[in-house]
């Protein structure tokens, strides 16, 4: 039988093959279908389930035509009873052939009332062509096969929403926070399951994970290509790995302040298989973040901040007699302050000092995120922030949440918070921080004051009630036969000795914490008991030890 003519392809159908509705249309892999098992399905083309778990699907049409090209987009299941299948082997070859012609993705078949069965000439055609081949059994009729499938599209669809939407809150929440370049990368590259570059001249910051096969050569087209004045524009190149696979990648040209700059500032996006509508939406919205970014005088607002902070912590804020003249404007900066962190009536501030231990950072971590003062800005949801590096010192109107909290201990670091205290006595709060910190240094997490205040009342810590001086000198003088010992093997004893006592003398535990054999742990304790001349299992003792060595701790910044 001759070849059927194709017909002219209807205006609609153009449209929704056009490039911009391909990027529009939510796709679900078939693989989501075969796993329903109430359909019954059963993979015909190739014959392993797993092979053709990934391939896209955008609709289900029913078409029972020799030729469906001209209602057909691509990337669909088509379903057919075989109706109007052919039945000469030629004709089903050149069927197969038009169907891949028009991208479609997999063929669907029900068996019954046409065909008991499958037919063997379609089955070898598809495998031969490579054309996904899914049988259904009569009790599964396309209505169900359709209403599945929908069900699974709206999931993807309302699961894309979600995840486009939280991507944009998160690049918000990260440039207003005054965050680097590289988080809000992050954040692209994360909402696109892809990779993400800033290129800056000859500057070039990446995040996410590029397709392997992507070169230097591609980003570089795609950099290289169309005109770079067009702002909304996207160019777009394909990569193409050795095995078939192909990787999008689009660019976006930044503005940076508004002004006209000689420097190309570019943000690119890319990802395996075709980029989305959603996908480039994201990469405009962190485009027009990073351009609102780079219009905001970050640097100078920072460095106010702290100029700010550093004079309210020296400054005393007590009220003053109306009559000491210019010292009389001293009463207005607690009102001011109050204001500025959006205290109420009756509530106080809290004062925050943050430390690195060194010890605890994980490997490579250089303190994380939380080394950059203006990222304290934005957890800690204040502008008053002083430090860089390893220690920060903050006033905030609420304590820090515990997620916060968690967040640190990750990374290293330990916080010490104050009570409320009234804006004029921000000394004090810092003062009452400090002693916090110096807690939370021995004990290894952040502490809040509240710990201290929820304690019976008139029950104070030693802390509160021994001087600074006379705990040094106590620690001094009861540990210092370690110091015999050497350097080493002094600060061994010390270790084990407090976390031995923090274990109430567990050998096991302690062993466990220190990563060494129990016996090392009796070992080390033996030769600590010898050398301070003490009796290990008095409580008295162990009581005044583990005060000993934890004040020894401050007072050397340990």
């Amino acid at each position: 039988m001759d070849e059927v003519p194709a017909r002219e392809d209807l205006e609609f159908i153009r449209t929704l093959r056009s490039e911009e509705h391909r990027r529009s249309r939510v796709a679900v892999a078939l693989g989501q279908l075969l796993d329903d098992e109430s359909l019954g399905i059963q993979v015909l083309s190739p014959g392993e389930r797993e092979a053709i778990r990934d391939v896209r699907v955008a609709s289900t049409p029913v078409i029972e035509l020799r030729d469906p090209r001209r209602y057909l987009v691509g990337d669909e299941l088509l379903l057919i009873t075989g109706l109007g299948l052919p039945a000469q082997r030629a004709e089903i070859t050149s069927y197969v052939a038009r169907l891949l012609d028009v991208g479609v993705a997999a063929l669907g078949f029900g068996l019954l009332p046409v065909h008991a069965e499958v037919p063997g000439g379609l089955v070898e055609e598809c495998r031969a062509q490579g054309l996904p081949l899914i049988a259904f059994p009569d009790e599964t009729p396309f209505i169900r096969v359709t209403m599945a499938f929908a069900a699974l599209l709206e999931s993807e669809r309302v699961s894309r929403q979600a995840a486009t939407i939280q991507a944009v809150v998160g690049m918000t929440r990260t440039v207003l926070g005054g965050a680097p370049v590289r988080d809000v990368l992050e954040r692209l590259a994360q909402g696109a399951r892809g990779g993400a570059q800033r290129r800056r001249g000859r500057e070039v910051i990446s995040a996410g994970t590029m397709p392997t096969w992507v070169e230097e050569r591609d980003l570089r087209a795609v950099v290289d290509r169309g005109p770079s004045r067009q702002r909304l524009a996207f160019s777009t190149v394909e990569a193409t790995a050795p095995d078939g696979r192909r990787a999008e990648i689009a660019r976006l040209r930044l503005r940076g302040s508004g002004r006209p700059v000689a420097i190309a500032d570019h943000l690119l996006l890319a990802r395996e298989g075709r980029l989305g509508r959603d996908d480039l939406t994201l990469l405009m919205v962190a485009g027009d973040l990073l351009d609102l970014g780079a219009a905001t005088p970050t640097q100078r607002s920072s460095a106010l901040d702290r100029l700010t902070m550093t004079l309210l912590a020296d400054a005393d804020l007590r009220p003053q007699d109306v009559s000491a003249g210019p010292e009389a404007h001293s009463r207005k900066i607690p009102q001011l302050l109050h204001e500025a962190l959006g205290l109420t009536s009756g509530d106080g501030l809290r004062a925050v000092l943050a430390q690195r231990l060194e010890q605890q950072t994980p490997p490579g971590a250089e303190g994380g995120q939380l080394g950059d003062h203006r990222r304290w800005r934005q957890l800690l949801a204040t502008p008053l922030v002083d430090g860089e590096g390893a220690s920060i010192r903050a006033l905030v109107s609420e304590p820090p949440s515990v997620e916060l909290l968690d967040v640190c201990a990750q990374e290293g670091w330990v916080l010490g918070v104050s009570t409320p205290r009234p804006p004029s006595e921000v000394a004090s709060a810092l003062e009452d921080a400090g002693r916090m910190l110096g807690l939370a240094r021995q004990r290894g997490r952040s502490m809040l004051a509240e710990e201290l205040d929820g304690r019976r009342p008139g029950v104070s810590t030693w802390e509160g009630v021994v001087p600074a001086e006379a705990r040094a000198a106590f620690s001094t003088r009861l540990l210092a036969p370690l110091e015999a010992l050497g350097p080493e093997r002094s600060a061994e004893c010390r270790r084990t000795l407090r976390c031995w006592l923090a274990h109430h003398g567990g050998w096991d535990a302690t062993a466990r914490e220190l990563r060494v054999h129990r016996n090392s742990v009796r070992r080390v304790i033996a030769t600590a008991g010898r050398a301070l001349e003490l009796d290990l299992d008095d409580a008295g003792v162990r009581v005044d030890l583990l005060l000993a060595l934890d004040w020894a701790r401050v007072a050397h910044g340990a």
